[in-house]
């Protein structure tokens, strides 16, 4: 990481299940995308069709990228609310968000 790059920093804490559940303290960063350009083959996605859906969302996440962190600098508030709902948050912080690149994304993409 660039010792320069901005970061959004977010000290918080996480519930841990178990026989005691507790909270844990957790510091969140959240950094802009910067020169980072993700692909799916990065990630060890094989399947043709969900390499064209990821690399899809990829190069909309990117194109959103300082939008929707200047959304996450403005306020604490709005950085919380994208440590626990991203896709809400996204949503809040760009109203125009365009959902049919997320369609058809699932976690079983990546395994």
């Amino acid at each position: 990481m660039n010792n320069n790059q901005k970061a959004v920093r977010l000290k918080t804490s996480v519930l841990i299940d178990g026989e005691a559940a507790q909270k844990e303290p957790a510091h969140l960063n959240f950094l802009p995308m910067g020169d980072f350009n993700p692909t799916a083959t990065a990630y060890g996605v094989t399947d043709e069709q969900n390499q064209k859906l990821l690399n899809k969302f990829f190069e909309y996440m990117k194109s959103i990228d300082s939008r929707v962190f200047s959304w996450l600098e403005a306020d604490a508030n709005n950085a919380i609310l994208f440590a626990n709902d991203p896709l809400r948050a996204i949503k809040i912080a760009i109203p125009d968000f365009d959902e049919s690149v997320i369609t058809g994304l699932n976690k079983e993409m990546l395994m």
